[in-house]
């Protein structure tokens, strides 16, 4: 069995920012590289209980794809932010079947399949497929095709049933104990997540009490930021229904109308966990003008691939406002959005692995904006005249890629993770 758990398969529309300066002079293409998964992924992490990373990572000019197999199929997953929330997980899958392994469990097992409870096991685990459609498909985060069908709850939460009877409580806080996300879209981890949970919800035994016994502990742990705890701290204590509304008057404070900010809360394609990611940073990017910009761009996500890179999109500029200069005001620009720094610098995040100059790569650069498309974006913003541009990218750029980039006026901004990080 095959499981496809991509993040996005076309990158973001940095065509919008290009060319700046007129045609470039043609170049020579270069093929993606395909790289040692080993030299982007931990050891721990390459390979752990029951799962092991493909050793080789193709790249396709922005992201590496990594193929993890285990014994119930394999995960391609897009990036190496992702891979590594997909390894952690495994860890936390082994973890949770060591628990149900446990005496206390086989006890809480055998009574939660006899008369009510199993009636109920029914109406809690069958009416919703929390993963389906969203842990599949790619979308079109980078060319932004067309924009997603709205309404409803997003597809990770939980049903109305499963909040009245408290199951979701339950499994929020097994969740938190083996430090995963419960609205996680990796189909086996929400398999085993929701059977223990149900076991320990029938059998009355709480998270930190099911811990207790597990003889080895979750394994290696995703690196965690004061940010990254706090907004986890968040989704583990409050519903889909409290999240919301926290996120609803965090978006009115910043002056979101209240129409994209109900058409962001009700995407399907963004878990609550996503949006409360999301909004977070902006929260903390306070004195920044117009962040709603990213809220409505935002809105152009097709999948659960795309409304996790919006993420990353959106912590890598609360990271620059915090870490590297203050940011006047964020600025649409077509489908994407940048920072305009007060001194007129236009700043775009790119949350990519390794960029290659390839012709489909150049060809994004001239297919969509122009220097008056920019300039009108920013005069429209009431933004003042754009000094220069810099493309921030969370990891490497090859020689070529850098130079062409540089002949249409752009600055590269290479390895930023770090300086990124909140």
């Amino acid at each position: 069995m095959r499981i496809r758990l991509s993040m996005a398969r076309r990158v973001f529309c940095l065509a919008v920012f290009l060319p700046w300066t007129g045609a470039a002079t043609a170049q020579d293409f270069e093929a993606p590289p395909v790289f040692e998964a080993s030299d982007w992924v931990p050891a721990d992490l390459m390979s752990g209980p029951g799962f092991e990373v493909a050793p080789q990572a193709p790249n396709d000019g922005w992201l590496n794809r990594y193929t993890i197999t285990t014994p119930d199929g394999s995960l391609e997953v897009d990036g190496t932010e992702m891979l590594e929330l997909r390894a952690h997980e495994m860890y936390a899958l082994h973890a949770l079947k060591q628990l149900e392994g446990t005496d206390e469990f086989l006890e809480a097992a055998e009574s939660a399949a006899t008369g009510p409870l199993d009636f109920a096991k029914n109406m809690v685990l069958s009416p919703v497929d929390t993963t389906g459609a969203v842990a599949s498909g790619v979308g079109s985060f980078f060319e932004n095709i067309g924009h997603s069908m709205f309404g409803g709850g997003s597809e990770d939460e939980e049903s109305v049933v499963k909040s009245i009877l408290g199951f979701d409580e339950i499994k929020r806080g097994y969740a938190k104990e083996f430090g995963v996300d419960p609205y996680a879209t990796n189909p086996i981890l929400q398999d085993e997540l929701n059977s223990v949970s149900w076991t320990g919800f029938a059998g009355g035994i709480g998270p930190r009490a099911a811990f207790s016994p597990v003889p080895s502990g979750v394994g290696v742990a995703v690196q965690a930021t004061s940010f990254s705890d706090s907004m986890s701290e968040l989704v583990y204590t409050n519903t889909p229904a409290a999240l919301k509304d926290l996120n609803r008057d965090k978006l009115a404070a910043m002056g979101v109308d209240s129409e994209t900010a109900g058409l962001f809360l009700e995407h399907p394609k963004y878990s609550p966990t996503r949006k409360t990611f999301i909004v977070g940073a902006l929260e903390q990017m306070s004195d920044v003008e117009n962040r709603g910009a990213l809220i409505e761009v935002a809105l152009l996500a097709e999948s659960a691939g795309d409304a996790f890179l919006w993420q990353q999109k959106a912590e890598m500029f609360a990271g620059y406002h915090a870490n590297v200069a203050p940011s006047g005001r964020m600025i649409r620009v077509a489908t994407d959005v940048a920072l305009l720094t007060p001194d007129g610098l236009l700043v775009a995040m790119v949350p990519t692995d390794h960029v290659a100059w390839t012709e489909r790569n150049e060809a994004l650069t001239t297919r969509t904006a122009s220097e008056q498309v920019i300039a009108d974006a920013v005069a429209a913003s009431g933004g003042a005249e754009v000094s220069g541009i810099e493309l921030w990218f969370l990891s490497s750029v090859s020689p070529l890629a850098e130079e062409n980039l540089k002949s249409r006026g752009m600055v590269s901004v290479a390895d930023a993770k770090d300086r990124l990080s909140m």
